[in-house]
């Protein structure tokens, strides 16, 4: 549909406050493009990567594609009814407007099927070489990626009349999607290297990325897209489902956890959700989450929208917050501000980083343990505390304490922490090791008749 077409009668009202030459230069314009079909703006929306077989996200739904076209159409009649219905470009040259264009890869496994695009005005097509801008959720294979430029959208208008723009006025592409490049991880090297790689004498049109990690507010520099809070959503989901299955395979015991919907198993947030919540009603009032294990404690930790989503989830079982120095009488004992603990709900604790950060006498970097007399767990200073402050400005002086003291009474961990280089682990190997061991220890004094725990190890 030629845009140029559709807004000539709804503007023609407008069209009388601009006097009798304005409207004869815009009857011209109208006329000639009627004879000339201008090239469109193509995004083009990719298949996700086939091996990531439960990718099934979409970076635009149909609303989406409705809503830009929507805008697209009003900024393009804005520019028409202005005093000047054309523009100039940097030679002088006039340009006309073109259209907008969405190409959609079909793809049967995502959660939004091919004819609902279609249905908004879409072209489903395997061929996506005619998008300007490429977008998705994960990165693609670096064979797919295109590096040949394509006609810029448009057309010009020269001394001559108007014309199609020339083949040499090509540009290059823009890709966007979260890359998994920006911490230079090492597997995506060579994708990075394909947008990196261009030189002021390559004939190539390597293309722009664009990505999302790095989209941030101008007045905050905070990520204005992340997938934080659903991915603790789903993460929760996934974690207690595994649980269920290991409780299963390894002790020989059928929780209610085994009955935990796969987030890519429901249509929607609120299927998922009343599915949990049933998993609730089987702790409440069938059998509590296990004859023989123990009370369940997850740990939470993270303080932004991967915790605020697991904290959402677990809002649909019955749960009791605790607190860090409850853990050992809880675990332990079975005892809890007086009373027995009860199998008929769960216990979260969500560790905050004043609860396991603390200060070394060490300047060092404390990102990993060493043992013996250089072991920072034995320099701790007994007369300061975490501070936020400090511990942003010097983190190399702290370290932290989870593997043993926090992580040997979990049942769950559901972490929302990032790993930030500089900055001390919530765990390393050579602590989470003294960790299995202490809890195989209590376990096996459990065994034999002695206060202990009745906790497992993966």
């Amino acid at each position: 549909m030629n845009l140029l077409r559709c807004n000539w009668r709804s503007s023609g009202i407008r069209m009388y406050n601009l006097g009798r030459q304005r409207r004869k230069e815009w009857k011209r314009l109208h006329t000639e493009t009627q004879r000339i079909r201008s090239k469109p703006l193509v995004v083009g929306i990719r298949r996700e990567d086939p091996s990531l077989t439960w990718e099934r996200r979409v970076p635009l739904t149909p609303g989406d594609i409705l809503l830009i076209s929507k805008s697209f159409r009003s900024q393009l009649r804005n520019m028409l009814t202005t005093i000047h219905p054309y523009q100039l470009d940097e030679k002088g040259e006039l340009l006309i407007p073109f259209e907008l264009e969405f190409h959609v890869q079909p793809c049967s496994r995502r959660i939004i099927p091919n004819a609902q695009y279609s249905a908004v005005g879409a072209k489903i097509t395997e061929d996506l070489s005619g998008a300007h801008v490429i977008i998705g959720i994960k990165e693609p294979r670096v064979e797919e990626v295109l590096v040949d430029g394509l006609a810029i959208p448009g057309t010009k208008m020269t001394g001559s009349g108007y014309s199609s723009i020339k083949d040499k006025d090509n540009c290059a592409r823009t890709y966007m999607m979260f890359s998994h490049t920006t911490e230079g991880q090492e597997y995506n090297l060579p994708l990075l290297d394909l947008f990196l790689s261009s030189g002021p004498n390559s004939k190539l049109h390597l293309p722009t990325l664009i990505d999302y990690e790095l989209l941030t507010s101008e007045s905050s520099s905070k990520r204005i897209l992340t997938f934080g809070f659903h991915a603790g959503l789903a993460g929760t989901l996934l974690s207690f489902h595994t649980l269920g299955i290991y409780q299963l395979a390894t002790l020989g015991v059928a929780s209610p956890f085994l009955y935990t919907p796969l987030p890519q198993s429901k249509r929607s947030v609120d299927e998922l959700r009343a599915a949990f919540h049933d998993v609730g009603d089987r702790i409440r009032f069938e059998g509590g989450t296990g004859e023989g294990l123990g009370p369940c404690v997850v740990g939470i930790t993270g303080t932004e929208d991967i915790a605020d989503g697991c904290l959402s989830m677990l809002s649909e079982l019955p749960i009791e917050n605790i607190l860090v120095s409850e853990l050992e009488d809880l675990v332990v004992r079975r005892k809890l501000r007086g009373g027995d603990v009860s199998l008929n709900k769960v216990y979260v604790v969500h560790v905050k980083p004043e609860d396991h950060l603390v200060k070394t006498l060490s300047n060092s970097d404390s990102s990993y343990p060493v043992t013996g007399s250089d072991n920072p767990f034995l320099k701790l200073l007994s007369s300061t505390t975490y501070s936020r402050f400090d511990y942003y400005s010097h983190p190399s002086t702290y370290t932290s304490t989870f593997a043993t003291h926090i992580a040997p009474y979990l049942t769950l961990l559901l972490n929302g922490e990032a790993r930030v280089p500089g900055f001390p682990n919530l765990m390393w190997r050579r602590t989470l090791e003294t960790c299995v061991r202490r809890v195989r220890r209590w376990n096996s004094s459990m065994e034999e008749g002695k206060e202990g725990l009745a906790l497992w190890v993966i």
